[in-house]
């Protein structure tokens, strides 16, 4: 039963220290995994859903001169960097500027260079943005929300004209020309739930028609009026419980995936609870790694916990300009308000069984709450609704020993290797 599971659950993972998801009295130190650099918020896009709405700005070539020097004077050995916006294509010379001094310096001081990543919407590629990814080995990911005439409701150029057709066939020849590993990135909607696609009808979808399994597939965040509201914003009672059932629809078959020779790995969660119950290992006390594990730079120069608080100034770190911008009092300050927001500080959380397995997106719970807090009960019922789900699929497999095989060596292996 769902109660033995857990129990058993409980019991492993009791190997942690009793303190290892109390309340963090000091700032955790973390490595830094992924830097998300802005190189724009200016986008030709004016997606339904998008969160970036602030005024166009672009960063110049000695503010990204200066990201490259002080993020790796201040972490050496970053996992990941990864060019947002807006459409990071729209400032190519900042963009090219950044791959080339972070090769650059890592080259010189002898260690591993980032893992380059690029999210756009690809309307605007061109042979010098294919070199660009061609020369850096950059990874990809392409927004592309479904079928032709759902992508075509959300994802318009400014100008209300449509984007299907150029950004497929943009895709094509991007596979013609470089050897990029290109992930592809839905964002589900109320659209897609009237046309009768569930979540993992989209992945399907998608899969089919563009030939990898490689996808992130999530749904737009309900507290801005996304994924299953309707017109005024409202959420339907109904569709937002039949969004908690295809979540965790979408991740049993995720995890029936692993244990094949084609597994769809777009969602995080899934390897690392199951990793977590393989593994052990030390319990983080803190819902996501916003602040910590990940930063993000505005292209001004201006620091963040993540993408999703970008631009907020009351979430402001401190800037790129400061001598050690990594050091001071605005940085550290900023730090250890977010290390207060942890599951050991909360009652609910102190008393739930996922404690040691749940991720919480502290950004969605700022916008649902307009505070750094908690999660909602609603959020914490879905999550724990999923994680049963992912726990009673992994138990399942488990049972069958070349299942299980597959699935601990593909959690064991680090994230950017697979």
């Amino acid at each position: 039963s769902l109660r033995d599971i857990v129990r058993r659950v409980s019991e492993h993972i009791a190997g942690d220290s009793e303190d290892s998801c109390a309340s963090a009295k000091e700032v955790p130190s973390s490595p830094l995994t992924r830097l998300i650099i802005y190189t724009t918020t200016a986008c030709n896009l004016r997606c339904t859903y998008c969160y970036v709405r602030r005024e166009p700005r672009f960063m110049t070539l000695e503010t990204a001169h200066k990201v490259v020097v002080k993020s790796l004077a201040g972490f050496p050995r970053i996992r990941a960097v990864q060019f947002f916006g807006g459409e990071p294509t729209m400032n190519m010379p900042a963009l090219a500027q950044l791959c080339a001094e972070f090769t650059e310096a890592c080259q010189m001081a002898g260690t591993s260079r980032p893992i380059l990543g690029l999210v756009t919407n690809l309307t605007l590629l061109d042979e010098p943005l294919m070199a660009l990814i061609r020369d850096y080995t950059m990874r990809v990911t392409v927004s592309i929300d479904g079928p032709k005439d759902i992508h075509n409701h959300s994802r318009r150029f400014r100008s209300g004209r449509n984007t299907f057709d150029i950004v497929t066939s943009n895709l094509r020849r991007l596979r013609q020309h470089t050897d990029a590993e290109i992930t592809i990135q839905a964002t589900y909607t109320r659209k897609h739930w009237d046309a009768g696609l569930r979540l993992t009808d989209l992945e399907e979808y998608l899969a089919q028609t563009f030939h990898t399994n490689s996808l992130v597939v999530e749904p737009a965040d309900l507290s801005q009026g996304g994924a299953l509201s309707n017109q005024s914003g409202i959420i339907d009672p109904a569709p937002t419980d039949a969004l908690a059932e295809m979540i965790c629809e979408q991740s049993r078959l995720a995890v029936a995936s692993y244990a094949t020779t084609d597994p769809r790995m777009g969602n995080p969660l899934i390897p690392r609870v199951i990793a977590k119950l393989i593994i052990r290992g030390a319990c983080s006390p803190l819902f996501c790694g916003a602040g910590f594990s990940t930063l993000a730079i505005y292209p001004g120069g201006e620091l963040y916990p993540c993408n999703r608080l970008a631009g907020l100034p009351e979430l402001k770190m401190g800037t790129i300009d400061d001598l050690t911008p990594f050091q001071t009092e605005c940085f550290r300050s900023m730090q250890q308000r977010l290390a207060e927001v942890n599951k050991g500080r909360f009652e609910k959380c102190r008393c739930c069984w996922a404690r040691r397995l749940c991720r919480q997106c502290i950004a969605k719970t700022f916008y649902d709450t307009g505070t750094l807090g908690p999660p909602t009960d609603s959020a914490c019922q879905l999550a724990t609704r999923n994680l049963e789900t992912i726990l009673q699929e992994t138990c399942a497999a488990s049972t069958d020993e070349d299942k299980w095989a597959r699935i601990t060596q593909l959690v064991s292996t680090p994230a950017e290797n697979r």
